[in-house]
């Protein structure tokens, strides 16, 4: 979910609301798309989080600010665009 050199600790388990504010496409083809996040409510908003992200069939273009719903189960997290 975050660097090991990220000082910020994981989310805890639950569901969080976020948008994507910046997005590192991958370097080869089938690779996982790095999503920068900023939690939008609760303790943890303003915070950004990375997450990695496979099979998605959108740009860098097509992900910019759209609003996400982050859930966290056993300290993993998955990513539902609201778009």
């Amino acid at each position: 979910m975050t660097d090991d050199s990220d000082p910020t600790p994981p989310l805890a388990d639950g569901v969080y609301d976020g948008f994507i504010v910046d997005v590192d496409e991958p370097d080869e083809p089938g690779g996982a798309t790095r999503l920068h996040i900023t939690i939008i409510a609760g303790e943890r908003k303003g915070e950004v989080i990375d997450v990695a992200a496979t099979h998605l069939d959108a740009s860098f273009v097509d992900l910019m600010g759209v609003p996400v719903t982050i859930t966290v189960a056993a300290g993993q997290p998955s990513v539902q665009l609201d778009s």
